[in-house]
């Protein structure tokens, strides 16, 4: 069996309705439906929104500002090039890295005041040696 290899003719043109698809992500709705589901945690409970790939492709940083109006002080991404994006928009929420960082990125999550999640007993050692102390914790 050959591999289907796509070539450029096969690629929806300016008038296919594959080529005219976007989405459109409501704020305001988003906002009302982040509400919602705050009023029915039980004390003590909280959410940790997830943003990674782009909010899955609905607009990390529109959403993660809706997602702060909401009240909600924090979101999630996946590595240190999403969580620099947020930075850079003004967003100054915490972040946590759910991807973890690896060793040329300890003094990134330190300045950036990022929250990684730690996957292996290497990862806490790296923040015990920074010259910080792990401040990004």
């Amino acid at each position: 069996m050959t591999p289907y290899a796509p070539l450029a003719d096969d690629l929806p043109s300016g008038d296919s309705p594959a080529a005219r698809s976007r989405v459109t992500v409501d704020l305001g709705g988003l906002l009302g439906n982040i509400r919602e589901v705050k009023s029915s945690l039980s004390p003590g409970e909280d959410l940790l929104p997830v943003v990674k790939s782009n909010a899955y492709g609905h607009g990390m940083i529109p959403v993660s500002r809706a997602i702060s109006l909401a009240g909600i002080p924090r979101v999630a991404v996946m590595g240190a090039d999403e969580a620099c994006l947020l930075r850079e928009s003004g967003y100054d929420g915490q972040i946590v890295l759910l991807g973890g960082f690896s060793p040329g990125e300890v003094s990134l999550c330190q300045r950036l005041s990022l929250t990684p999640v730690l996957h292996h007993a290497d990862q806490i050692r790296l923040l015990e040696d920074s010259s910080t102390g792990g401040a990004c914790l």
